[in-house]
């Protein structure tokens, strides 16, 4: 790690494996989210999956809301009269 950390060797970089290795045994995996963050993305930790799930589930549920109160201004009464 001395060979990556040296200011004197600027052209070093870490390779991801051996940056998720540094993470996972040093536990933490929060240094990981300043990165996702440069190109838009984010890293969810242990249990912050479930909430990101629950809020993906609300986002389903409204969308299905709306189509389902756009299609009943729409949807004829089904009855068996129309059956010849």
């Amino acid at each position: 790690m001395h060979g990556y950390s040296s200011p004197a060797r600027l052209d070093h970089k870490v390779p991801m494996s051996r940056f998720f290795g540094l993470l996972a045994v040093t536990a933490r995996v929060d240094l990981m989210n300043p990165l996702m963050r440069e190109i838009g993305a984010s890293v969810l930790i242990g249990e912050e999956v479930k909430t990101a799930r629950i809020g993906h589930l609300r986002q389903q549920a409204r969308a299905i809301a709306t189509e389902i109160r756009e299609l009943e201004q729409s949807a004829p009464m089904i009855g068996r009269g129309n059956l010849r």
